[in-house]
């Protein structure tokens, strides 16, 4: 399976969910609200702050900027992308009301930016098996790392897990802070929280 066959099937199981009307983190794939939220919160510790600006990869329904509204971390700047054409509508709709809010269909390996955000976060957007997990998370990595001028923050599921779905991938967490160190000095690893997963920070 090539690359662009990956991502469509991707795309196609996103599309599947919100056509049988799912509107909310059962979309995404994941198992609760609590549980994205938690999500949202070890991503924002990296140390986001109001005013900041943000590229939300895999930006999905649009969940991470409610979340920074309700924790009232307003940014300066939100930009949120993703492979699914009818997330990104839907997220326009519900979001259109924000001047400093944009989404975008792009698809991250494929998109250049002109210009640089303080922070690059993404959540569970590699979580799905696809030909070559670890070469497209190191070239995506790389990809937004460039686009940060403060720090990235992501998150993976974990290879210490009691089980596991065919579906998806779990990720190393020393492979992980490897390719991460080979990025960039700074780098931090929280395996310190109740999921079976870890999240990354990569800092400038």
């Amino acid at each position: 399976m090539t690359k662009l066959q990956d991502f469509k099937k991707i795309e196609d199981l996103y599309k599947i969910r919100f056509k049988q009307g799912l509107r909310d983190y059962k979309a995404v794939g994941w198992g609760s609200k609590e549980s994205q939220w938690l999500r949202f919160q070890l991503l924002c510790e990296i140390g986001i702050i109001p005013s900041y600006s943000i590229l939300d990869v895999g930006c999905g329904l649009g969940d991470l900027l409610e979340y920074l509204e309700e924790n009232k971390i307003t940014p300066e700047v939100y930009v949120g992308i993703d492979l699914t054409q009818e997330f990104i509508e839907n997220c326009k709709e519900k979001y259109n009301s924000l001047e400093q809010v944009i989404f975008y269909k792009k698809n991250l390996l494929e998109a250049d930016y002109d210009q640089e955000f303080d922070y690059v976060f993404m959540s569970g957007a590699f979580n799905l098996k696809i030909t070559n997990n670890w070469k497209i998370v190191e070239v995506a990595l790389k990809k937004m790392f460039k686009a940060c001028k403060k720090g990235v923050a992501c998150n993976f599921l974990s290879s210490y897990v009691d089980f596991s779905q065919d579906k998806d991938f779990h990720y190393s967490p020393e492979k992980m802070f490897s390719i991460a160190r080979k990025i960039t000095k700074h780098v931090i690893l929280r395996h310190d929280y109740p999921l079976y997963e870890f999240t990354l920070y990569l800092y400038k």
